[in-house]
């Protein structure tokens, strides 16, 4: 009779733990919070398809004959499960498919959802500047050209994402074009809400390019890096800047290229990531700043303001 006893009080003991663990977890996905609790069976986690349509920003609906998960257009092997009157998706196989994983640190409580593997730079080797012009739809005769209107500057977008993509595999949802009278970033928010890229006109066409892959690799890192954002001026600098110049010498313009260079600040970060790209490579670069703290140089990186970080 007092197994029984002890036995039912475990079953109770551990039935109130999972609701607790539940209710105490903390869901990260491409490092940004949901606010949606998840449902726990077993070893696996569940969220609703609403939700993970919102923070993957992926079309996904249910197949009505097969009742399979269809992803951006593909129907897959998924399949949903139905509570409540809401279709949920496991978030393991979910993330199999998309090239994420899925990690739980039970000492934070944190469920994170991000992407597994580094992205992998699809053009390994710089070809002849008119062939990389080419490749980016662009002429190069017109690198100097002074982009005067506001319809020059939006047409350089698709150049912008195009280099990021086949130079280094960052893939970039399009952010809108606000014209204003600088450039500037904002990812989670600002005056003309999120994802939105300030921009201004007078510059060169391949300045403009080269400031626009540098805007666009700050919404990259703001929802794909470990590090957080707007705490460290020369951190989240770094990277951006890294990419101008890749830019420059992707498409040989040496002009435009000391552009960055005249900058202290930007020759400091850049010169930070130099550093990482001698010891790591090009796709080290990227993976380091994905995560800085797997890496030595960055394992004990802290918060520090418009500082370097320690021993730079």
């Amino acid at each position: 009779m007092l197994s029984k006893r002890i036995l039912l009080f475990a079953v109770i003991f551990l039935i109130f733990t999972a609701f607790l663990n539940a209710e105490e977890l903390v869901v990260y996905i491409r490092n940004q919070p949901v606010s949606e609790k998840p449902l726990i069976i077993g070893n696996d986690f569940y969220l609703t398809v609403y939700t993970l349509k919102e923070a993957l920003k992926k079309e996904i609906s249910i197949d009505p004959v097969s009742c399979k998960v269809i992803i951006d257009g593909k129907v897959t092997e998924l399949e949903p499960l139905q509570k409540n009157g809401k279709a949920y998706l496991s978030l393991k196989p979910l993330a199999k498919y998309i090239g994420m994983k899925v990690s739980y640190n039970k000492d934070t409580g944190i469920l994170d959802m991000c992407f597994d593997k580094p992205a992998q730079p699809k053009v390994v080797k710089i070809s002849s500047p008119a062939e990389n012009y080419r490749l980016l739809g662009i002429k190069p005769e017109d690198k100097d050209k002074i982009m005067n209107t506001k319809e020059e500057v939006k047409a350089l977008q698709e150049p912008a994402l195009k280099f990021l993509e086949i130079r280094f595999g960052l893939i970039i949802p399009k952010p809108k074009l606000i014209k204003t009278d600088r450039f500037h970033a904002w990812p989670f928010g600002g005056p003309y809400g999120a994802k939105v890229i300030e921009f201004d006109t007078g510059k060169s066409r391949d300045e403009t390019l080269m400031i626009l892959v540098h805007e666009h690799t700050h919404l990259w890192m703001a929802f794909n890096s470990k590090w957080p954002y707007r705490t460290c001026f020369v951190m989240e600098e770094a990277f951006p800047d890294w990419t101008m110049v890749k830019f420059a010498q992707f498409v040989d313009n040496k002009k435009v290229e000391q552009v960055v260079y005249d900058n202290r600040v930007m020759t400091q970060s850049i010169n930070l990531f130099r550093q990482i790209e001698n010891k790591y490579g090009e796709t080290g670069v990227i993976e380091f700043f994905r995560n800085p703290y797997n890496y030595p140089e960055g394992k004990n990186w802290k918060p520090t303001g418009n500082n370097l970080p320690p021993n730079n």
